[in-house]
């Protein structure tokens, strides 16, 4: 089979496993993170799309924080229909040891949002399903994050008919 054949033999295979009824799983492709040691970069202002596919998997992530006087907001939303995840942050101390500082924890159908303002350092963060039967192998959630200076925000005004943006 040349390399030419394949995309279309994959595209038969998805659809053929629609027809039959059974969902294909997702790849997740910020695997293994299942503990601190392997946790995924979570960017400043970016929205990552991710899975607890399994009953055990749990997904970690780290970001840097650079400034105490600016906010720290985690949003977990678009959570799958009847699952319940919940998520954790914590700080990683002096010593090394990561400190608790904050858990979402609503119930099924609801986002999650950790918000507040905290120390300049490394932080982690763990997404988990609250039982163990709260896990989809299908549909993602998104997970975004807001620390340090967001960017900024033009703010528009008129002036003799004309428009201008200014960053304040």
């Amino acid at each position: 089979m040349t390399s030419q054949h394949r995309p279309q033999f994959l595209l038969v295979a998805a659809l053929a496993t629609f027809c039959l009824g059974k969902p294909a799983i997702a790849t997740d492709s910020y695997e293994p993170n299942d503990d601190p040691t392997q946790a995924t970069e979570l960017p400043n202002d970016v929205t990552l799309e991710s899975w607890i596919s399994t009953p055990t998997d749990i997904d970690w992530y780290h970001f840097e924080h650079a400034d105490p006087e600016q906010r720290i907001t985690i949003e977990l939303t678009s959570l799958p229909v009847d699952v319940d995840y919940d998520m954790q942050l914590y700080f990683r101390n002096a010593q090394g040891q990561l400190d608790l500082v904050a858990t979402a924890e609503n119930p099924a159908n609801q986002d999650e949002v950790i918000t507040g303002i905290g120390p300049a350092g490394h932080y982690f963060l763990v997404v988990y399903g609250f039982e163990s039967t709260d896990f989809d192998p299908v549909d993602s959630y998104l997970l975004h994050g807001i620390y340090g200076e967001a960017p900024p925000v033009p703010v528009v005004s008129t002036s003799w008919g004309k428009i201008k943006a200014s960053y304040e």
